[in-house]
């Protein structure tokens, strides 16, 4: 009897952590354009006014509601409202990361 106790007991004891844990949770626009901003600052090394410029398009960009329909069509503009005001040697990089964040995603239709 003390052992079937005693398993309950550390059954319930290790599942309370796991339940505690944030799942799902989905970030604020602000956050996201954070997120974003960081991202791409670390990627493309942006100079003061490309990440004022960005950080603009991407709250813009994420404080609207857009269908799912339309969401592909407007991250391409905003893609290219990005390439824009980047450099030649930006413009790779972006491209590169963008490539591989399509990968990562398993390029989402």
């Amino acid at each position: 009897m003390k052992k079937l106790i005693f398993c309950t007991l550390m059954t319930v004891l290790c599942s309370l952590p796991m339940s505690a844990q944030k799942r799902g949770q989905r970030l604020s626009p602000e956050e996201m354009v954070n997120k974003k901003v960081e991202q791409l600052d670390k990627v493309l090394t942006l100079t003061d006014s490309q990440e004022k410029s960005v950080r603009s398009l991407y709250t813009d960009f994420y404080s609207k509601t857009i269908k799912r329909e339309e969401r592909k069509t407007k991250m391409e503009e905003l893609n290219k409202s990005i390439e824009a005001l980047l450099t030649d040697e930006q413009k790779k990089a972006f491209t590169e990361w963008n490539s591989k964040k399509a990968q990562r995603t398993g390029k989402r239709n």
